[in-house]
């Protein structure tokens, strides 16, 4: 068995951040990069797909369900179909939104972010067992 790391300990690996709101990418990179984790962020849908088929799979995508175009639920199912255990925190702004995120049991932060509920979102996606 592993050694469960603090909940302060800084990560590491690639975050995919997806949402079409540049604040909000800001804020979620402000936090994931001052936990050590490198981040690359796009706008949209189908502008996070050209990047997957660029670079492959991140170590995490934070996905925004709520987005212009095809939506988080879309960008899901494609990433369901490609990288069915690829970590995934599912984010938005509608509080309808936890419950269809916990419907796919995947971990949920609520827009506006707070760096407490982040981490631990990244934590419970990353320490999933495959």
């Amino acid at each position: 068995a592993r050694p469960n790391p603090s909940p302060a300990a800084p990560s590491t690996g690639r975050v995919l951040v997806v949402d079409d709101e540049p604040g909000v990418r800001k804020v979620a990179r402000r936090y994931l990069e001052r936990d050590g984790f490198a981040v690359a962020e796009v706008g949209g849908g189908e502008e996070a797909l050209a990047w997957l088929s660029d670079h492959g799979p991140p170590d995490l995508v934070l996905l925004d369900l709520s987005m212009p175009g095809m939506d988080g639920h879309a960008v899901l199912a494609r990433l369901r179909r490609r990288w069915p255990d690829l970590p995934v925190v599912v984010a938005s702004g509608f509080h309808a939104s936890p419950d269809e995120a916990a419907l796919r049991g995947l971990p949920y932060v609520p827009k506006p972010f707070d760096g407490a509920a982040l981490r631990a979102a990244v934590r419970r996606a990353l320490e999933r067992p495959a």
